[in-house]
């Protein structure tokens, strides 16, 4: 507005009021930078070229009191372009990291309130008299539909960016290509058999108390009994479905209903099967009637497909991609409609496009819960098109592995991306009676016993229960912990492999835990690159994410649920960088997610992931973040603590910082403590840079928390303006005492008086008299003597003191085992100990003899 009054007025010709305006438009810049996090002088240098740049084209455009139409045009063209260019920097560089409703609303509030400024400068500068024959109802009209086009070009570019573009997946990859065991692992564990704490009668039982059992649970009961008055009760409510042509009218933006409609055609099918004499001939007829409509309905392109179509670079036909919805529905109700055609045209989708086990074995939306619904709809496929032949489903164990590998050993729910905990029972289901995995009956064993034990309700929509078999022996599974890797892409098109997860897992009972996420791709994708999902110790939450339920009523109802893209990068658990240029200023008019970059890099692969005796260790970067190189070194010890180390660096002026969202802690009496008394009597330390500002505070929720049980309830968080470096440690179980600091050259935490780390990693450091330029060191004492783990080291020196040496392994950076070195043992420590770039090394060290030797 003020470039429009500054463009418009005589006055304006003046220098004193040019100066005037344009000290306006500075100061204005340099508030919103400010408010950005950025620098007022930089931000005030841009307003002011910015609106000496709108204002020139004004004056030249408007350089008579009454210029002629063709002009004004020009010049609103000019305000748009400058606006869609802004926008387009902005979408190309962060935008597909926002939820597309935020960014449509941004572009379309910078559209509206350019075109305000420029109209309203037009008026202010002129009579009515004078403005109004030049701004008809015509011209304005010729405006809008130049601004629309504009806007809708930037809107489909928005779309568009969403898509993959990583090359295709070749095949279902090898077992060593998804799961990669740390270094120096000796060997994978064996599991062993258990008893079955849930029989085929228990589930029986749960189903048989509900209240009022849904069409599945009734599905599921008549399959599993052969009970005449449960088919005759699924039977009844099934043709009640058909009389109200349910899943057969308009998807409008939720297309999942297919999901429930393959339920549906599912239990006919099988209870037509075994018991033939069930529908009446007439029944069967208005059956297959309804089902025509709901397959022809899910043949039937929608606008929202028209949508989907943008970003999935995919010509729709109808049956829903995410998830391969439906895929799932396409082959069940194959065989449940009367019409050939329909039939025909459903075989043909399937043969062409659906994908399943055929080729895949993780879904691409980034959620726990979404893996569930794929392996339901890749079980159909499987089942009822492709006759459970083994040869089209090669990714079938693989799909079990990856979900299994991510869940903890205590059945304890657990989710990421999505709205609350979730127990994948379908998938389980499917994997321990359709497949025959005892280790995944192990696992729905204890969660169906916790879920019985205490008065729970089994979900209504559980679709494969029917296929329970008590001959399926529960094995409990060892499970260590892995690195994972997952295709990109989408379901219908999985894309090449890229990190995925790392979990790590200490030994024995109870277990700790911890989920990190590496990736930030998917279509249902939130920015979790690099950032610990979940710290459990048993059943014990320490470390979740902050995820509410809410739903924002004002979007279509397949956006509308607070998932996904909306999860805010604060409510993580990792490293932040400040949200910068036209993105900071947007989020700052309108406060619109945090500060801190939605824009996580994609990935976060592992450079290292070592396990030396009971002590695990990883580090992942993820590089040029905004300017900011992002390190993150994570260590676990047995069942005892885990640390984090983050180092940001980068002379990109941005804030940088590092969030963590605790369960259940309280700030204790010294700076950066805090402790925990809910069952697992955790403890945790924060430290950091000298210059760094560290905090906490409770954290409020305006909406209900998607999960109570284990909501986070205090943030801590570290902050700096230049290079960040700052560790935590969590310890549960056996208390210690625990101190750090962060000195100029590394990060030292100790554990009691026994035990120490030290992070390193830039450089030669020197801590108590031991120096090395290892990126991380841990010292603890032994039986057998002070014992050094080093990694990603080229030395190690001490002061001799009369040591030798008990034992010296080594595992170089491009080795995947330790080599002992039997040499060494017995001899005399000199001092100093070389090693190749890059090397891992476990030294132990003892007092020498009498004779001075070993």
């Amino acid at each position: 507005m003020l470039t429009a009054i500054d463009a418009n007025t005589g006055g304006a010709r003046q220098w004193r009021h040019r100066a005037l305006w344009l000290f306006a438009a500075s100061g204005i810049g340099a508030a919103a930078a400010a408010i950005g996090g950025h620098s007022p002088l930089i931000g005030a240098l841009v307003g002011a070229s910015v609106h000496a740049l709108v204002a020139s084209v004004f004056i030249w455009s408007c350089d008579e009191p009454a210029a002629g139409w063709r002009r004004l045009v020009v010049a609103l063209i000019s305000g748009w372009v400058v606006v869609s260019v802004l926008g387009s920097a902005w979408i190309l560089t962060t935008a597909p990291a926002f939820a597309e409703g935020f960014v449509l609303l941004s572009l379309f509030l910078l559209a509206v309130l350019t075109a305000f400024a420029v109209v309203l400068g037009f008026l202010v500068s002129r009579s009515v008299a004078a403005a109004g024959p030049v701004l008809h109802p015509g011209r304005l009209a010729m405006i809008v539909v130049v601004s629309t086009a504009v806007l809708g070009g930037v809107g489909f570019y928005m779309v568009w960016a969403e898509g993959d573009k990583r090359s295709r997946l070749a095949g279902v990859p090898t077992r060593d290509e998804v799961f990669v065991a740390p270094a120096g692992e000796a060997a994978e564990p064996v599991a062993e058999s258990a008893s079955a704490r849930v029989r085929k009668a228990d589930i029986i039982d749960m189903l048989a108390a509900q209240s009022q059992p849904s069409i599945v649970q009734l599905g599921n009961l008549a399959l599993l009994t052969g009970e005449e008055h449960w088919a005759e009760r699924f039977r009844e409510a099934l043709l009640a479905e058909a009389e109200k042509r349910a899943f057969a009218g308009p998807a409008h933006s939720v297309k999942f209903g297919q999901y429930h409609a393959m339920l549906r055609a599912l239990f006919y099918l099988e209870l037509r099967r075994g018991q033939p004499a069930l529908f009446s001939a007439a029944e069967q007829a208005r059956i297959a009637e309804w089902l025509d409509a709901v397959l022809a309905r899910s043949l039937t392109v929608e606008w929202v497909d028209l949508l989907y179509a943008i970003p999935f670079r995919n010509l729709p036909e109808g049956p829903y991609l995410n998830q391969e919805v439906g895929v799932g529905a396409l082959s069940l109700l194959q065989h449940t409609v009367g019409d050939a055609e329909l039939r025909e045209r459903a075989g043909s989708y399937l043969r062409r496009k659906a994908v399943g086990w055929r080729g895949n074995f993780r879904n691409l939306d980034d959620a726990l819960e979404y893996q569930d619904i794929w392996m339901s709809n890749a079980y159909a496929l499987w089942r009822y098109t492709d006759a459970l032949d083994p040869a089209e489903a090669p990714g079938a164990q693989l799909a079990v592995d990856w979900l299994t590998a991510q869940l903890l050993q205590a059945p304890v729910p657990l989710n990421y991306g999505l709205i609350g905990p979730f127990q994948p029972l379908d998938a389980l289901t499917i994997a321990a009676f359709g497949l025959r995995d005892g280790e995944a009956r192990w696992l729905l064993d204890q969660r169906l016993a916790k879920l019985r034990d205490s008065g729970g309700r089994l979900p209504s929509s559980l679709g494969w229960l029917w296929l329970w078999d008590d001959n399926v022996t529960p094995v409990r599974p060892q499970r260590r912990s892995i690195a994972i890797a997952g295709p990109t892409g989408y379901n219908f098109r999985p894309g090449a492999m890229a990190p995925d997860k790392l979990v790590l897992r200490g030994a024995g009972e109870p277990e700790l835990f911890a989920l990190f996420g590496q990736r930030n791709r998917g279509w249902h994708r939130y920015p979790a690159t690099g950032t610990l999902i979940a710290l459990f110790f048993g059943t014990e939450p320490l470390v979740t994410e902050r995820i509410v339920d809410r739903y924002h009523h004002w979007l279509p109802a397949g956006r509308a649920k607070h998932r996904d893209k909306k999860i805010d990068r604060l409510s993580l658990n990792g490293p932040m960088v400040a949200r910068s240029g036209i993105d900071a200023w947007i989020g700052g008019v309108t406060g619109v997610y945090s500060r801190w970059s939605q824009a996580a890099p994609a990935f976060a692969p592992l450079e290292r992931f070592v396990l030396a005796g009971d002590l695990q260790v990883a580090r992942m970067r993820m590089a040029d973040w905004s300017g900011v190189d992002v390190v993150r070194t994570i260590a676990m010890r047995a069942n005892r603590w885990l640390a984090v180390w983050d180092d940001l660096t980068g002379e990109s002026g941005l804030a940088r910082a590092v969030s963590w969202n605790l369960v259940g802690f309280e700030p204790g009496a010294d700076a950066g403590r805090f402790l925990q008394d809910n069952g697992a009597a955790a403890g945790a330390l924060v430290v950091a840079d000298a210059h760094a500002r560290l905090r906490s505070e409770p954290i409020v929720y305006a909406s209900r928390p998607a999960w109570p049980a284990a909501a986070p309830d205090l943030r801590v968080m570290v902050e700096s303006r230049s290079r960040l470096r700052t560790a935590v440690v969590f310890q549960a179980g056996e208390p210690l005492a625990v101190s750090g600091q962060v000195t100029d050259v590394a990060g030292v935490i100790r554990l009691g008086d026994a035990e120490r780390l030290v992070f390193g990693g830039q450089g030669v450091w020197h801590v108590d008299g031991i120096a090395s330029d290892a990126a991380l060191l841990h010292t603890s004492a032994t039986q057998q003597g002070a014992r050094y783990r080093l990694f990603d080291a080229t030395h190690l020196a001490l002061a001799p003191e009369d040591r030798c040496i008990d034992r010296l392994a080594i595992r170089t950076a491009d080795a995947d085992r330790w080599t002992t070195e039997d040499a060494a043992a017995g001899t005399a420590f000199t001092g100093r100990l070389d090693f190749s770039p890059g090397s891992d090394a476990d030294l132990t060290l003892r007092l020498c003899d009498g004779d001075g030797s070993g």
